[in-house]
């Protein structure tokens, strides 16, 4: 299976991020594909040299797998993410992790290589689920890789994994130490505690001098900055209007047909009939029971009458049935009795039906018929049934011969937007060629070709998009300097981009934007006044009870419950609740009051039950091996850390201050 899977060619689809983020986080196999021997160095580890450019892609694909993830957030938020310090560690860590697992001798057999790449692939929703050749080279585009790549990348993810097992499996607990996490675990503990929001002190903050609004401003400028803008042209070349460019041969059909033969399945039908009588809240003149169903009547008569509705339908289902059973036609006895007014003229004929789009009890009665053989009575919400079969039909596969528009369909589908690249590629050369030595207009060039021109028509933020399109289409593009064009793909489309304008980020004035700065100040000093009050009642040694009412507070009480139980106010934050059921009745409060968004919670223990032993035992295996897996990462980080120790590295300091992608 690698031999066919390093054959395919890449598909040319939208980007699908789902089930593949961890692989693009561990990297793309480095020293795979460049040799660097012409570049300069820009890592050393060890004997192993990486260049500049294999640091850059690197960069590039973890900073587009943020954007993907982030969107319009990314440029916002890229600096506090570091990406390059993020990229150095991944390619530090990476590169010792693989030396160590080779001295080990682990290794990854072809079989488990497929089995991970097969169900990478099926994960991912759009690509329908299941692994075909289509899939597969879409999902080869999607996240920027070769076959081989994949597999390189692959077989280091499953060795890197047998390494995380090996450690768990050498990670060990005694038996006490699994006896504390188990009291933590299952102790109910019930708090009291003190909401002190820092809402109630915004009044108590002097906004009236304006050289310390002014100096807030400087010390926050940033938060204040207004983003970088651009305004572009997109030329659209939709995967929609290629489908009919794709050429499809006869060996396209019969693997399409391969492919997805699954699809095209006639489910197993049946031929029924069926007598009905319909459940009803109101007798329909039960003295008439007998003789309505059989003709004659009864001495039983007065008997009948006093039946329940539902008892009265059932009878007369029951006495269908004996008629059947005695021989009569189930046609006619369907014409005479049955109560459904679409099929009782017919005879009860409803006609060839899936089993599946029978409901639930009619649906297994059917199964258990052969031809001609009548069900007995079936009782649904809507009455009382009895069935014949009159004819089967099996399940059956779709010959390819009658399927064939459906599978043009989907080669098309699954082809075009290779053609829509290609068109794009195409038109983006003729642009360059023709407007070789000039500054040419991607606009004017493309209107010259009857192409249709998208404008953002004004300056946009990355959160911004051109008209009805996404804003995720201008945060592709915010970080291009006027003039730039870009070729790429987006949902069901490829677009040529040029970057008409585009205005830097800035810092406002602060007249500009004093009444914001104001109502920030005063947040930020109700948050500082909120926090020392709260840490004066957490440091007080009076009863908290005490420190209520003193202060006009509401004291609140929590339930007593375990700390997987606990959740809601005041363990909004699980940080919160872990500290919380950390304290013991030697130390009912934590050392400083507890923070959770611009409140300040004072929280006091005021009882703790430790959990009975007796289910200890029972709990014992299952909470080693939790122990086991939690120690086996902790112990790994500690490797790394002692690898990246004992091993040379050199990190060229101008990485850190390089450009962001």
């Amino acid at each position: 299976m690698l031999e066919f899977l390093r054959k395919k060619r890449h598909s040319l689809l939208g980007f699908i991020v789902a089930g593949f983020a961890s692989l693009m986080m561990l990297g793309f196999g480095i020293d795979a594909f460049f040799s660097g021997s012409s570049e300069n160095i820009a890592i050393r580890i060890g004997e192993k040299e990486i260049t500049y450019r294999e640091y850059a892609m690197r960069l590039d694909r973890v900073s587009d797998l943020y954007r993907r993830q982030l969107r319009e957030n990314f440029s916002r938020m890229r600096a506090m993410l570091n990406l390059e310090q993020q990229t150095i560690d991944g390619i530090i860590t990476e590169n010792i992790l693989e030396d160590f697992t080779d001295q080990l001798g682990l290794s990854a057999s072809n079989q488990q290589i497929e089995q991970n790449i097969r169900q990478q692939v099926i994960s991912i929703p759009q690509l329908g689920g299941e692994f075909t050749q289509a899939s597969y080279k879409n999902f080869l585009r999607a996240v920027g890789i070769s076959g081989a790549g994949l597999e390189f990348e692959t077989r280091k993810q499953i060795i890197q994994d047998q390494l995380r097992k090996t450690l768990s499996d050498l990670s060990f607990a005694d038996k006490n130490e699994l006896l504390a996490v188990y009291n933590e675990e299952n102790a109910k503990s019930q708090f009291r505690y003190l909401n002190i929001s820092a809402d109630d002190f915004a009044d108590k903050v002097d906004t009236s001098k304006e050289e310390e609004l002014k100096d807030f401003f400087l010390e926050e400028q940033e938060a204040y900055r207004k983003p970088r803008t651009i305004q572009y042209s997109l030329v659209e070349f939709k995967h929609s209007e290629f489908e009919d460019h794709v050429e499809i041969t006869k060996n396209d059909l019969e693997i399409a047909y391969q492919e997805h033969s699954s699809k095209f399945v006639e489910p197993a039908k049946v031929l029924l009939r069926q007598i009905f009588f319909k459940k009803s809240q109101e007798d329909k003149d039960p003295n008439n029971l007998e003789e309505l169903i059989t003709g004659s009547s009864s001495e039983d008569s007065e008997a009948a009458s006093e039946l329940k509705p539902n008892e009265f339908a059932r009878n007369k289902a029951n006495l269908a049935l004996e008629r059947v059973d005695a021989g009569d036609d189930f046609a006619e006895v369907a014409k005479e009795v049955s109560e459904d007014s679409t099929t009782a003229s017919k005879g009860g004929e409803m006609g060839w039906l899936s089993f599946d789009s029978l409901e639930p009890a009619l649906r297994k009665a059917a199964k258990l018929l052969d031809p001609g053989q009548n069900s007995n009575v079936i009782e649904t919400d809507s009455g009382f049934h009895i069935l014949m079969a009159e004819e089967l039909q099996p399940k059956r596969q779709k010959e390819q011969s009658e399927i064939e528009d459906e599978l043009r369909a989907i080669i098309r589908r699954t082809e075009s937007p290779q053609y829509a690249y290609a068109e794009a590629e195409t038109f983006e050369q003729l642009w360059e060629k023709e407007t070789a030595g000039g500054a040419g207009s991607l606009a004017s060039f493309a209107e010259k070709h009857k192409r249709n021109v998208i404008s953002s028509e004004k300056l946009l933020t990355a959160k911004e998009g051109p008209g009805v399109l996404p804003a995720s289409i201008t945060a592709k593009l915010i970080d291009l300097s006027e003039g730039d064009s870009l070729l790429f793909e987006q949902g069901a489309s490829v677009f040529l981009a040029q970057i008409d304008k585009t205005k830097d980020s800035y810092i406002p004035e602060f007249e500009t934007v004093k009444e914001q700065v104001t109502k920030d100040f005063v947040a930020k000093k109700s948050i500082e006044l909120a926090r020392e009050f709260a840490e004066s009642l957490n440091n007080s040694e009076k009863d908290l009870a005490a420190l209520a009412e003193e202060n006009g507070l509401e004291l609140k009480t929590t339930e007593l419950k375990k700390k997987s139980e606990a959740n809601g106010e005041p363990f909004n934050t699980p940080n919160l609740r872990q500290a919380a059921y950390g304290l013991s009745p030697e130390r009912k409060r934590a050392d400083e009051a507890f923070v959770t968004g611009n409140n300040f919670v004072v929280v006091e223990l005021m009882e703790k039950q430790l959990p009975s032993t007796e289910n200890f035992e029972k709990e014992l295996p299952s909470l080693r091996a939790q122990e086991q897996q939690k120690s086996g990462e902790r112990m790994l980080n500690a490797l790394i850390e002692h690898l990246k120790a004992k091993t040379d590295i050199w990190v060229n300091p101008n990485l850190l201050n390089s450009q962001p992608v």
